[in-house]
């Protein structure tokens, strides 16, 4: 299977949206790239898109849903940019997209001046939490970071919601 990791262009949005079902999703995200805020990559097995991610480097935090977080992640981590929503598709996973995707955004880490990366992941994720760990990530000593959003339920409700991520740093 080949793959290939690619930032996205404009006009990647609508195949991504569409994949991923997720409307509205990447054309905010191409957005924040266009100001200079983030980069967004994606994987692709042919036409097909298969992994997501972005590596937020902004001044600013993204959104209401990381301005909860912001202040704990940036007391201890001011000026990490942080690798944000990576995704793989289930049927691609466990084959080194994940670990692609990771590659492919340290490197412009890198590239955009950056001497460490962080990351969080969800407590019970451990298959994430070893990929990570196995590429040298460590565990911040910070304890766990909580954050809220506002979304919508399975029912067309808005709803608060309420995640906890492990934060993980790794020097480049």
């Amino acid at each position: 299977m080949s793959i290939v990791v690619r930032s996205v262009s404009g006009a990647d949005v609508a195949s991504l949206e569409s994949a991923f079902d997720l409307r509205g999703y990447f054309a905010k995200r191409r957005e924040a790239v266009l100001e200079g805020h983030c980069v967004l990559l994606a994987a692709w097995s042919g036409s097909r898109p298969v992994a997501h991610g972005y590596l937020w480097d902004g001044a600013e935090p993204e959104s209401q849903q990381h301005l909860s977080a912001i202040d704990v992640v940036r007391r201890y981590l001011a000026g990490v940019p942080l690798i944000q929503s990576l995704y793989v598709a289930p049927d691609h996973r466990r084959c080194g997209i994940g670990r692609a995707m990771v590659v492919a955004l340290e490197r412009e880490a890198r590239e955009r001046g950056h001497a460490s990366v962080a990351l969080g992941v969800g407590p019970d994720n451990h298959g994430a939490g070893e990929l990570y760990r196995g590429m040298g990530y460590r565990r911040w000593d910070h304890g766990l970071v909580e954050y809220t959003y506002y979304g919508m339920s399975e029912d067309g409700e808005r709803q608060r919601f309420t995640e906890t991520s492990v934060l993980m740093q790794k020097v480049l």
